[in-house]
């Protein structure tokens, strides 16, 4: 063999010592098993990781719901529509939680975090089963008073529009009938002077 086969293995031999050593560092992905919300509320899926070094590097992170057929589709603004955050406490804080912004009972279900390191490969965390609960009478009452709105006072506000609609309408036609009697009176006035 001459010298260029010899460095051309040496160089394929260290390349596959170099990357069976930088992915035997282990990571481990940890998700809250249960999470329980309110329909509306801002809620947290929580996920952390760790690796075997402590170090994070460079990677990132995605969430995937589980579906009936067995397989996962990917958690986004598309897929839920009132809106979801991701952490952007990643690197800092080993943090890769999902926030949904306004979950509905349609959203319930088992989410999976799913980190990926250059360092330490991919790995998928165990689920998240999503519980979300529909909001109770006496929430809905307290939810909508606390924004400045009472569900009860509706009727009346309904009413009272009504009302003002048709006092509107009799004062336009009053105007109406106030302006064809002036014009009808001009009129006579001025076949008078004609004459």
């Amino acid at each position: 063999m001459d010298a260029a086969k010899y460095f051309i293995i040496l160089i394929l031999a260290l390349e596959t010592a170099y990357i069976s050593v930088v992915f035997a560092e282990e990571l481990q992905v940890y998700q809250e098993p249960e999470v329980n919300a309110t329909e509306g509320d801002r809620t947290r899926l929580g996920c952390a990781f760790n690796t075997s070094s402590g170090r994070v590097g460079i990677g990132s992170f995605k969430w995937y719901r589980g579906r009936s057929d067995g397989k996962r589709s990917e958690v986004s603004n598309e897929t839920h529509p009132a809106g979801v955050v991701i952490s952007d406490q990643f690197r800092t804080n080993k943090d890769a939680s999902l926030y949904l912004l306004h979950p509905h009972t349609y959203d319930s279900g088992v989410y999976y975090c799913e980190v990926e390191l250059l360092s330490a490969g991919r790995r998928t965390g165990n689920g998240t089963v999503l519980a979300v609960y529909q909001r109770s009478k006496e929430n809905q009452d307290s939810r909508s008073s606390a924004h400045g709105f009472d569900p009860a006072l509706l009727p009346w506000i309904i009413r009272l529009s009504c009302l003002f609609i048709f006092f509107a309408v009799v004062s336009l036609c009053l105007f109406q009938a106030k302006q064809v009697e002036r014009l009808h009176e001009m009129q006579t006035e001025l076949a008078k002077v004609r004459v």
